[in-house]
């Protein structure tokens, strides 16, 4: 049974507003399971707990976001800290006129 949280309103507002969000807690409470409740059609999920996705992102962060996209929700996305300057990289693309980076529609 899946309960609702105050928070998934909040997530939402945010992810309207900004580019990143990062939602963090203690484990096992629920995180994973209301952001893929709530997350949009258009958005992919990808778990950097998978060995398969983590290589990739470890290897090349700029590769993994052209095979995955740059709408995405990354579970466990601390396994892979460099992911974090690339996604800068993304979002000040997205900043400049005329780029074509597009951001997600949700």
């Amino acid at each position: 049974m899946y309960i609702k949280r105050y928070l998934e309103e909040q997530i939402l507002k945010a992810s309207n507003q900004f580019s990143v969000v990062m939602l963090t807690g203690a484990r096992q409470t629920g995180k994973s399971t209301m952001l893929m409740r709530i997350k949009e059609k258009e958005r992919a999920y990808v778990s950097l707990r998978d060995r398969r996705n983590r290589m990739p992102a470890e290897n090349d962060p700029t590769l993994f976001f052209q095979t995955f996209g740059d709408c995405l929700l990354i579970d466990e996305f601390q396994e892979v800290p460099s992911l974090l300057d690339e996604m800068l990289v993304i979002i000040e693309k997205r900043s400049f006129p005329g780029s074509n980076t597009g951001a997600c529609s949700g």
